[in-house]
């Protein structure tokens, strides 16, 4: 019958960087969250160096909620580049910093372990900017159900949301994350303004680059049961 997805395609982008034939992460993410063109590796970033506003950000200067979901990490090309502007996308750092900065209401991803950023001598974490940090599916839906309304996670290293393998995971599915994140955004918050979601399914990216068509061709059909 096809997927979900066929029906609803609204927009697409060229698949070239302003420097490079092939785009990286970084610049395509860029182009859908900025509509410009910028180099390899650069998140929000012009190839003058100049910052370059986000869809996310204009949403936030709109009063509106915000929030990002991955199965990679929170802070890797593609949510970085709605939420943080840096020269290169390796600088993890500086993206976190920003984006734990920024204000969203609901951040759900991968972590390889739980990231401080400092500001002179203090520490910033999620938790200590007055976000509920979950680790696990149970503790995502306990956020969401108590009605919080800023929840940022640190659930770890995706290797599949595919459901048959996350069965005996911890971890929630891209359809689990999307599910919370649209309620806390809808219900939770309830912004007269409404709200703003990136959603990506970011393990078809890493079954890709593994040259691993099992795991892209199910990571997708994930990510087209969660539309």
């Amino acid at each position: 019958e096809g997927m979900y997805l066929s029906d609803y395609l609204v927009a697409s982008s060229q698949t070239h960087s302003a420097n490079r034939d092939i785009t990286d992460s970084a610049a395509g993410g860029t182009a859908i969250a900025t509509g410009h063109k910028v180099n390899n590796l650069a998140v929000a970033e012009t190839p003058k160096g100049l910052p370059t506003a986000s869809v996310l950000e204009a949403s936030q200067i709109a009063g509106k909620a915000t929030g990002l979901v991955t199965t990679s990490y929170w802070f890797d090309a593609t949510p970085a580049s709605f939420s943080s502007h840096a020269t290169e996308r390796g600088e993890y750092g500086e993206i976190t910093r920003q984006m734990l900065m920024r204000g969203m209401n609901i951040v759900l991803g991968g972590s390889p372990a739980e990231r401080y950023e400092t500001d002179g001598s203090q520490a910033i974490t999620a938790e200590s900017l007055g976000y509920t940090v979950v680790n696990d599916r149970a503790e995502l839906e306990d956020a969401v159900s108590s009605g919080g309304d800023h929840v940022w996670s640190n659930f770890g290293e995706f290797e599949s949301t595919v459901p048959r393998d996350c069965d005996a995971s911890d971890k929630p599915t891209l359809l689990e994350m999307s599910k919370a994140a649209i309620t806390l955004l809808s219900e939770n918050v309830n912004d007269k303004d409404g709200f703003f979601l990136m959603i990506e399914g970011g393990c078809v990216d890493k079954g890709a680059h593994g040259s691993n068509a099992v795991t892209a061709a199910a990571e997708y059909l994930a990510f087209d049961e969660a539309f």
